[in-house]
Order: structure tokens, then C-alpha cells, then sequence
């Protein structure tokens, strides 16, 4: 699924509680839980890896062995960095919504 997408997977309902009162008079109070919503929610991926390269620089230097006019080349390398970055998803439960004071 992609990043920030949410989709839900099951409704929950609100907690609530019903009174019945009997042919008799007496009332009976029945206390219905709530139940909690399921989504699913659109997450990076578990590893990412990013590459860079970066170019050889030129560097001049004087080399008073050398003489006059003769130029010495030494080839350079590409240079570079790779980053790993690991995800983790941790599932969070809000037991407010859920408890038994409702």
C-alpha cells in the first residue's frame, strides 16, 4: 500500500448501554462493549537504501622532481556514499477508547 494511504479493514462501534425495563417495573441496565476500528495504513519500505556518487576532484600540486613542461597525470576515482535507513512499525492501542469507564 502506498505511503500515507489508509484503508480500513473493520468498523468498530461505540460502546454503549441499553436499560430495558420489564413488564414488572424492574429495570435491567446491559452494558455493550465497544469494539475497535482496524486499519491498515500505508508504510515506507522496511529497508531503504540510497546511493550517491560523487565526482574525483582535480588537485594541482608542484612537483619540483619533475622538469620543466613535463606534466604528470594520476587518474582519479569516482567517490561515493550509500545510506541505509531501517524502518520499524510499532502497532499503538489506545486502551482510553477502550476501557472500561466508558
Amino acid at each position: 500500500m502506498p505511503l500515507d494511504e489508509e484503508k480500513t479493514v473493520e468498523q468498530g462501534t461505540p460502546g454503549k448501554i441499553e436499560l430495558t425495563t420489564t413488564d414488572n417495573g424492574d429495570v435491567t441496565e446491559t452494558r455493550v462493549d465497544p469494539t475497535p476500528t482496524t486499519q491498515e495504513v500505508g508504510t515506507p519500505p522496511s529497508n531503504e537504501q540510497i546511493q550517491t556518487t560523487e565526482p574525483a576532484k582535480t588537485e594541482y600540486e608542484l612537483d619540483v622532481n619533475t622538469p620543466y613542461g613535463q606534466d604528470v597525470t594520476i587518474e582519479g576515482h569516482d567517490g561515493g556514499t550509500s545510506t541505509s535507513t531501517v524502518y520499524k512499525i510499532e502497532t499503538v492501542t489506545d486502551d482510553a477508547l477502550l476501557s472500561s469507564s466508558y
